[in-house]
């Protein structure tokens, strides 16, 4: 059984050329009042997501004020075009001096970003 591999990017020119390629368009979702929360994401065909259509400018816009990366697949574990996203914040360098068990690390890198899980049972250094 294959396994879906999961990518991370910050680049524009990705983002909106996987979106494109699965009839998606960017959104800012309503009813997020908490600062936390991202207010922006993508609907796709057959999503229950609601929110109102924004230009890719203002999606990138609040994308990149709010340092966030964009993890994606290009196929599932089948071979078939993958509907799976997910708009995530950016762990940056100098907030992440050391990871502990089950943290992720995002280290951003020409447009592309490399993560690295610390499984359960690693030894840290």
């Amino acid at each position: 059984m294959k396994t879906a591999l999961t990518k991370i990017t910050t680049d524009h020119g990705e983002m909106r050329k996987w979106v494109k390629e699965r009839k998606g368009h960017p959104i800012h979702l309503k009813g997020m009042l908490d600062a936390d929360e991202i207010p922006i994401s993508i609907k796709l065909p057959h999503s229950t997501m609601e929110g109102s259509e924004i230009t890719w400018d203002e999606f990138f816009k609040q994308f990149d004020d709010r340092n966030l990366a964009f993890e994606y697949e290009e196929r599932d574990e089948n071979g078939e075009l993958s509907l799976f996203f997910k708009l995530i914040k950016q762990i940056l360098p100098e907030a992440q001096p050391e990871l502990e068990i089950g943290q992720v690390g995002i280290a951003p890198s020409d447009g592309v970003i490399g993560s690295v899980v610390v499984p359960p049972g690693s030894v840290v250094i």
